[in-house]
């Protein structure tokens, strides 16, 4: 049972490394944002962090409620797939409102500067709830097998160490372009609000797409 939990184990790390890299959705849009809004480095990481959190344990919770009441893992993982249907198409519905709004502030001709408005302090909200709604696909299937055929602490066991690698991918793909960007330009366009936008309306069709 050990040799089985810790193939499990890395199986876990692997796919919330792989899953979270391969989805542009995970880091793009915090890294588009933090570049438009000026965000800290601190600032930065503590939002990401908070609906990193959120996006895996929301599954985590579904997983263990679908297990407490003996449903199947193909209906758990429809609840998954229209979760993140939800999740994408509010990806781009934000992302579509704030290119537009980002358009119209660019063709006013001012100076860029960071926007410390209501609609600034809106910006880490709309993330959390399109995070809370994403899915972790991968994390299902990998959470009920051990609570099927060993127990309830190896699943969640399993499912820590998936959420771990999942954070900490988020973080650093984060971390790394925004310390890459640092070397591109060190000044903001007046058309970074609506680079982000579009950045974050692109991310969404892509996840709605399938791409």
């Amino acid at each position: 049972m050990e040799t089985s939990l810790g193939i499990l184990c890395v199986s876990a790390l692997l796919l919330g490394l792989g899953h979270t890299a391969m989805g542009p959705d995970h880091y793009l849009p915090f890294i588009a944002l933090s570049k438009a809004r000026s965000w800290s480095i601190k600032k930065t990481v503590w939002i990401t962090l908070i609906c990193g959190l959120a996006h895996v344990f929301s599954s985590i919770l579904i997983g263990l409620f679908g297990i407490a009441l003996g449903i199947s893992l193909n209906a758990l993982e429809m609840a998954e797939a229209l979760r993140g249907d939800v999740a994408a198409w509010i990806l781009v519905g934000c992302g579509a409102v704030y290119m537009i709004w980002g358009i119209m502030y660019g063709l006013k001709n001012r100076e860029h500067h960071h926007v410390d408005t209501k609609d600034g302090k809106l910006t880490p909200w709309a993330l959390f709830i399109i995070f809370v709604f994403g899915p972790c696909e991968p994390l299902i299937p990998v959470l009920m097998f051990p609570a099927a055929t060993m127990s309830l602490g190896a699943a969640l066991t399993v499912a820590g160490i998936f959420a771990i690698a999942t954070l900490v991918t988020m973080l650093a793909m984060v971390l790394a372009a925004l310390y890459g960007l640092k070397f591109v330009s060190h000044k903001n366009h007046r058309f970074a609000h609506a680079v982000a936008g579009a950045v974050v309306l692109a991310c969404g069709l892509a996840v709605q797409l399938g791409l």
